[in-house]
């Protein structure tokens, strides 16, 4: 057939191109749709026999909602690929978002087993074209709806927690945190928020040391770290995953499979003095976090804690919770890392909470909560109102320590004194107490003081007493007087 081809007027290959770019059979373009099938298989036209020449097919899946697809191949054999790469027979995969952008996923050829591809976009758009030059048997494959609560490493270990994360925001720790963690563990958490945030990761605590646990790597590079060196922050993170073997912990952004590649490795060691944060912001509403420790924990590591929120910035619209306050909250001394620190929209059920819930270094969430002001406020007035109490007590002690020894000198004049009915005076007689307790009182003529109590049988004897005869008696240090009315 390509001889006729050549042989034949250029205008007429145009023609036969034309027709089979285009072929009329159903088995060419197909639709797959969540709605009508969760799973099922698609194959290359004729399969198992040779697919035609010159042939250019669609296959369109279309998940529902926060499904998304996977497609597994399990037989494939095309035209193989050049220095130039494929350029006779291959397909195409696009992920294609809820806007109809179409991003190229990738392209395969020849007879090689394709990846299990896993789309991070709710739809799938798939091309196969062939050539005139040779014809193979194609493709096989199936595909499968992917649900929210997908996750592709199997289930973890009983004494991870739980597996499936939802909310606006939340805490995840290693096993037994903060003791030790086991070795010999595997975990995997799900987080999983609205489409329309995006996810922040908060390390407050890190110490997962591995063999080459102090090689960092910062934002200029892999640097060794002395052990006598001090160092603002001590934590690595590898794109590739080739220091984090021992044990660490990968971020997954998005939906993953077992052969993606995490979009970062963490281990090491995370110091307080580093304002005890190292972020991470995902790309999407979903992120996959696998701890992964060896044999034994030798080093009796402590693991991590990181704190998990759903934000917005101000990219994606108005602030309906709470704003953190970015750069003008910055808890670091050093000008250069407050610098450009972003403001994230948090839920306003973050704020104090005592978790960090905004970007590193900013504790704006954490700022004017009730239990501060109730803590600066008892700061204040407990020693007022302790200096007040005690003044009370002791003006209290004082007053009654005074009454009671005036009470008592009371007591023992009176037991010295007849009952008035028995008294051989043939009238009626008043009995007046002076004392000279208070010393500030002044004297009358008579030299007795003025503080005087009386004591009479007639209620209305201090109406009509009238002194007319005073003889001074002296009982117990006391002078009384008796008065004849």
């Amino acid at each position: 057939m390509t001889v006729q081809l050549i042989l034949l007027p250029a205008w007429f290959q145009l023609v036969i191109l034309a027709v089979y770019a285009n072929p009329a059979s159903s088995d060419c373009h197909q639709m797959f749709r969540s709605r009508l099938k969760k799973s099922g298989t698609f194959a290359s036209p004729g399969f198992p026999s040779h697919y035609p020449e010159l042939v250019s097919c669609r296959y369109i899946f279309e998940a529902v909602g926060d499904e998304r697809i996977k497609i597994k191949f399990d037989y494939f054999e095309l035209e193989g690929n050049t220095d130039a790469g494929c350029q006779f027979d291959f397909v195409d995969i696009f992920g294609v978002d809820h806007m109809g952008f179409k991003t190229l996923m990738n392209r395969f050829c020849g007879a090689e087993m394709p990846p299990p591809i896993i789309s991070i976009q709710p739809k799938v758009e798939m091309f196969f074209k062939s050539d005139y030059t040779k014809s193979l048997r194609g493709f096989l494959g199936h595909y499968e709806f992917l649900n929210d609560a997908w996750q592709p490493f199997g289930p973890p270990d009983k004494i991870c927690g739980p597996e499936v994360v939802h909310g606006m925001g939340g805490v995840i720790t290693s096993p037994h945190f903060p003791a030790p963690f086991p070795g010999n563990i595997q975990c995997t958490w799900l987080i999983k928020v609205e489409s329309k945030y995006k996810i922040l990761l908060n390390f407050v605590f890190l110490d997962i040391k591995n063999t080459g646990w102090n090689t960092l790597r910062d934002n200029d590079g892999l640097q060794p770290l002395s052990p006598s060196e001090p160092r603002k922050s001590s934590f690595l993170t590898a794109s590739q995953g080739d220091y984090c073997e021992e044990a660490g912990l990968s971020i997954y952004d998005g939906f993953a499979d077992p052969s993606t590649m995490p979009a970062e490795n963490v281990c090491g060691r995370l110091y307080a003095d580093h304002g005890g944060q190292k972020e991470f912001v995902s790309r999407s509403s979903r992120i996959t976090l696998r701890f992964i420790a060896g044999h034994s924990n030798q080093n009796k590591d402590g693991g991590f804690k990181l704190a998990w929120s759903a934000v917005r910035t101000a990219e994606d619209g108005p602030c309906s919770g709470f704003l953190c306050q970015g750069s003008e909250s910055c808890t670091s001394s050093g000008k250069a890392d407050c610098d450009n620190i972003p403001q994230y929209c948090i839920d306003s059920s973050l704020r104090c909470n005592k978790i960090p819930n905004c970007a590193a270094l900013d504790n704006s969430d954490e700022k004017n909560c009730l239990e501060e002001i109730l803590l600066i406020t008892a700061c204040v007035v407990a020693p007022l109102i302790f200096v007040l109490l005690l003044t009370v007590i002791i003006v209290y002690c004082y007053r009654r320590r005074r009454f009671q020894k005036s009470s008592s000198q009371s007591q023992q004049l009176t037991s010295h004194l007849p009952p008035l009915d028995q008294s051989p005076l043939s009238r009626r007689h008043c009995v007046m107490q002076t004392s000279f307790i208070d010393g500030s009182q002044g004297e009358d003529d008579d030299g007795i003081g003025s503080s005087t109590e009386e004591y009479c049988n007639n209620p209305n004897s201090k109406n009509k007493a009238a002194y007319q005869l005073m003889k001074r008696a002296t009982i117990n240090d006391s002078h009384v007087v008796v008065a004849d009315i």
